[in-house]
């Protein structure tokens, strides 16, 4: 009797903590789905608001930190995005060990907040009155995603933001004299800006 009680509770616990899951695969098998993505004005950063919507009777933990970073196609002339991180309205997420992710009831719809990089150099900033959709991330620049998703992950405690955006661009041939005419950074940014594209 006492050992079947064991396997319960250790089967209750199990179910107690599932382990988050990659917010671009919740997508694709349609488990969570994501509407009203708008801009904030900003070009880099908390820079895109939208809602996250639980399809299932299930509770859901999405990690916060894209991994596969998810690419916002913009409807308007502004820039299109490239999204790695995603935290509940105002930035709120829940810790598990190290893990940052968010948790949608079953049902539930989540105002959230996107940590996104405008894609475009030469675009204006997306603002509220822009409507964006997923859509497959260009080949052009799924690497440097992918390379920034990775560095966030390991660098949990650190404002990677400039580094971010100015690796994003100077992957597609942009300059840093061309960047600083619209995009402050120092030496440093740069610097980790070089390492994340090696």
């Amino acid at each position: 009797m006492f050992r079947f009680l064991l396997i319960l509770i250790f089967q209750f616990s199990m179910v107690s903590i599932a382990h988050a899951e990659a917010l671009e695969s919740l997508l694709t098998s349609e488990q969570v789905q994501i509407t009203g993505v708008q801009g904030r004005g900003a070009s880099s950063g908390a820079s895109l608001t939208g809602t996250l919507t639980n399809r299932t009777g299930s509770t859901i933990k999405v990690d916060a930190v894209m991994l596969e970073p998810i690419y916002f196609d913009n409807a308007g002339s502004a820039q299109n995005m490239v999204a790695t991180q995603v935290y509940g309205s105002g930035g709120a997420y829940y810790l598990d060990g190290t893990r940052r992710y968010i948790e949608l009831s079953p049902h539930e719809s989540m105002q959230v907040l996107f940590i996104a990089y405008c894609a475009d150099f030469e675009r204006d900033n997306p603002g509220y009155s822009d409507a964006l959709h997923t859509a497959p991330m260009p080949y052009r620049i799924a690497s440097v995603a992918r390379k920034i998703a990775e560095y966030e992950a390991s660098n949990p405690d650190v404002d990677t933001v400039a580094p971010a955006q100015l690796a994003l661009w100077l992957s597609q041939g942009v300059t840093p004299d061309q960047i600083r005419e619209q995009f402050n950074f120092d030496q440093e940014d740069l610097e980790n800006a070089r390492s994340i594209l090696r």
